[in-house]
Parts: C-alpha cells; structure tokens; sequence
C-alpha cells in the first residue's frame, strides 16, 4: 500500500463538513475552564491527567479537590498569581494546569514561580517538611518549546552529573501540542494521544467522534461544548477568546517582523561602524609603517649597519633589505625619467 493510499494520512484530512478553521478550540479559556475547572465536570480532569501521568508511572488519580486558582499575595508589593486550573487529588498532591496558546519567553520563569507559589502553601499546610506532598504542573502548548520532536517533556529537580532525580515535589509535564502527529488508527492510539488529537485538531470529525466513542471522559468534553456553545453569553465569550488570541498572534508576528527590520538596520549600522574603525585602523597602521619605512632609509643614508636598523625599527633584516633595494630601485627609474625629458 502507497503512504498516499494509507488509511493513516486520512487522520490528517478535513471532512467537507468539518474544515480546520471551523472546528471546536477546546483550548479556547473560556470554554476549557468550563470544561476542566468545574467540580461537575471533574471526570473530564481526571481522565485527561490520568493518561497524562500513568505513563510515568503515576497512581489512578480517583478524586479532585478545585481550590481557588488565585495565589494571592501576602504582601502589598507581592505579585498576584492568577493560575488556569488549581486542583488537589485524593492523595492530597497539588496540580495546576495551564494552558499556552501562545508561547512567552517568560514561560519557564512563570511556570517556577507558579510552582514556588504551591509549594510554599503546602510548606505552610503540613506540620514538617516531610509532609509536604508533589506539587504537578501539566502545561498544554499550542507553540514549539522543547528542541526535541517528542510531544510529552517531563521536567524534575535532576542531578545532572548523576542523572539522578533529586527530588520527586517539583514535577512538571509538558505537552506541545503541534508536534503531535496522528499517524495511527484510533484502535492504536494511547489514551493521552487522543486526547491530543481533539486538542490539536488535525483530525476531521469522523475521526473525533470514533475517538469519543472509545473515550468517555472525551465524548463528556465534547457534549459539553456543543451545550456551553448553544448559549448566546458563552458563544460570545468563546469568539471573544478566540479575537483575542488572534490579535495577539497578529501583535506578535507584527513585532517579530519590526524586531527583524530592526535588527537587520543596525546590524547594517554596526557593520559601517565597524567598516570605519577597521579603515582607521588600517590606515594608522599603514601610516605607521609608512613612517617606519622612512626611519629605515635615513637611518641607511646615516651608514647604520642593517642589522642596527631591523633592530631599530623592530622588523626582520629581510624586510629591511627589501625596503632599501625598493627605494632604490625608484632612485635609478626617477634618474632615468629626469634623463630622458632632458633630452
């Protein structure tokens, strides 16, 4: 079978019903948070965390807590953290989920103090420090962040000399969604990957809905979408996020391209400047050496010794006798020429 016949590439396609564009964002803010941040639709969370983490060996997640996903601040001057989705699992360890739809050069720096925020509520929670339980954060992006083609990164507190985890309270998985490709049959993919299927819509809406009859917690989500959707507020909202993210994207490609236009002007500008100090920088070395040349015939002209002048002058005995032939070389042409015209 040809790869342009494989049932596989179908995946990839639009049904005429279903173009990309038209399709449900289900990272759209509003209608995730509907989605995954409501106690009534937690078997949508757990599902998702669960073929998210067992893959690492993880326990069956069974219950969530949703606590307040605003950190707020202790201190005036202190920072206000406003996370995605805030939740506690039934064996009291913390995750907080976030969705990137455009990625910030922040991110990892942002995604630390999320975790430092958590983990210091758990330091104040537990009665000593061996209490404290893992902090999980799984982060969805929609942008590339990782050099490696891998989808799934886990990121720990690792002896890099050793290779050897340090300590198992700080855990984060990423999952980038664009390097997901659905190059399989549904009957073979894992539970995370059809879950990455929906999020990152390359699939048409035949394949979707055979996904959601496999995947309970997925044919939930997608339920509950088409009734969040059927609202007049909630749509309104929803196409409001999704302005939002495109006038964001636009800001950013505008900006990428003025950054480009700017830098390629001054790399111009630092070229000419480097152009005119490297020119000064011939032309004093050139005088300078012009002027050496001087010091050498007349000090030849004085009866000093050639060895005497090299010295002097700091330059090879060769380079001496080839500035004595070549000035004399023009002594006999200047005589000749001044022959000539009197003739």
């Amino acid at each position: 079978m040809t790869e342009q016949n494989s049932p596989h590439t179908a995946l990839l396609e639009s049904d005429a019903d279903s173009a990309p564009q038209e399709q449900t964002n289900y990272l759209n803010d509003r209608l995730f948070k509907h989605n995954f941040g409501t106690p009534e639709r937690r078997a949508i969370a757990i599902d998702f965390l669960n073929s998210v983490l067992k893959e690492d060996g993880y326990g069956t997640i069974t219950e969530l807590d949703y606590r307040n996903s605003e950190l707020i601040p202790e201190r005036d001057y202190q920072k206000l953290l406003i996370i995605d989705i805030l939740c506690t699992t039934d064996r009291g360890e913390q995750i907080d989920i976030e969705v990137q739809v455009i990625l910030q050069d922040d991110f990892a720096k942002r995604i630390m103090a999320y975790w430092s925020k958590l983990y210091i509520a758990e330091v104040k929670k537990a009665q000593s420090y061996e209490q404290c339980r893992r902090t999980i954060i799984v982060s969805l992006l929609a942008d590339n962040l990782m050099p490696h083609t891998d989808y799934h990164s886990r990121i720990q507190a690792v002896d890099r000399r050793h290779d050897q985890v340090f300590t198992d309270v700080f855990d984060l998985h990423i999952l980038e969604i664009d390097k997901f490709i659905p190059d399989k049959p549904v009957t073979q993919m894992s539970a995370v990957e059809k879950w990455l299927a929906v999020f990152s819509r390359k699939v048409n809406q035949k394949v979707k809905d055979e996904i959601a009859k496999s995947e309970g917690a997925i044919a939930m989500m997608m339920q509950e979408s088409e009734l969040f959707l059927q609202d007049q507020d909630n749509y309104t909202a929803y196409l409001f996020a999704e302005e939002a993210e495109r006038v964001r994207r636009s800001h950013e490609r505008a900006w990428e391209k003025r950054g480009i236009e700017i830098g390629e002007k001054r790399g111009i500008e630092m070229g000419e400047k480097r152009g005119i100090e490297i020119g000064i920088e011939m032309g004093e070395k050139r005088g300078i050496e012009k002027n050496k040349d001087e010091t050498v015939l007349k000090l030849h002209e004085m009866n000093m010794s050639r060895d005497f002048i090299a010295k002097a002058c700091d330059y090879s005995l060769k380079k001496v006798n080839e500035i004595i032939a070549d000035a004399q070389k023009k002594s006999v042409s200047q005589k000749q020429g001044t022959k000539k015209n009197s003739k």
